[in-house]
């Protein structure tokens, strides 16, 4: 019976500990990555662009980048076999940039990376990428959450580049008036963020 209570509360000191480190987490997130960064300073330089897929927004935040010649070129990585640039183009019809452009950025200065499986492929794919086109500045588009475990494995792939992160603000972590903290309040997105921050230390630990 003793043991049973030690147990029990080991596990509850544990969650209390993750669920402290998910609350940093979230806060490190949104004031690190909840505001793009000055990017005037690699306009015009041999920088390349990476999108990790995993969203529309992401792919249309990188296109927007190109189209105001932030980089060279983009990279949209793990977009699997399947995907062709003219689904993409259907997938940005209804935005800001008008379709014959579209076709013009992707035709000239959009790469389409479609063996990645994860982030840590994402960041191989990247890497060999960035090497070929002989960039010496990268910029990472992905969703906020998912940026810091990001930074991690392009930080390992490609130890002497210039990194930018430029994170797309999700829905879940957008600042509200009513409440600083009212991802709380949506299960599903406590269970998507504890995922996230879950990778997010194995990744850091490994």
């Amino acid at each position: 019976m003793i043991l049973v209570k030690r147990i029990l509360m080991i596990l509850a000191l544990l969650c209390a500990v993750f669920l402290t480190g998910l609350q940093h987490f979230v806060h490190e997130v949104r004031t690190s990555y909840h505001k793009w960064p000055d990017l005037s300073a690699v306009q015009g330089t041999l920088t390349g662009i990476v999108v990790a897929t995993g969203g529309g927004r992401r792919v249309s935040t990188g296109i927007d980048l190109l189209n105001d010649n932030i980089g060279a070129r983009l990279l949209i990585s793990g977009t699997g076999s399947g995907v062709s640039k003219s689904d993409l183009i259907l997938l940005m019809a209804d935005g800001k940039i008008e379709t014959s452009r579209l076709q013009t950025l992707m035709s000239c200065c959009v790469d389409l990376g479609q063996t990645a499986m994860n982030t840590r492929g994402n960041a191989k794919e990247a890497a060999i990428w960035f090497k070929q086109n002989e960039f010496s500045h990268i910029i990472v588009v992905t969703a906020d959450y998912h940026m810091p475990r990001s930074l991690i494995h392009f930080a390992q792939a490609l130890p002497d580049a210039d990194i930018i992160p430029y994170a797309v603000p999700s829905y879940a972590l957008m600042q509200t008036d009513q409440s600083r903290s009212a991802w709380w309040a949506h299960p599903s997105t406590v269970i998507m963020l504890s995922r996230e921050y879950g990778k997010y230390l194995i990744s850091w630990i490994g």
